[in-house]
């Protein structure tokens, strides 16, 4: 299973944002119990 990051240049600085994973994935977390990532990791 994976969860696509990507790293995105901006104004200030890079963004890594969490794209759309797949249903499977949504389904996965959900049945382990595992909070999906936030959208926005970090802005540096």
């Amino acid at each position: 299973m994976r969860i696509p990051l990507a790293q995105l240049p901006s104004p200030n600085g890079r963004v890594w944002q969490v794209t759309d994973s797949s249903q499977d994935a949504a389904n996965r977390l959900k049945a382990l119990k595992i909070e999906p990532p936030k959208p926005i990791l970090s802005l540096d």
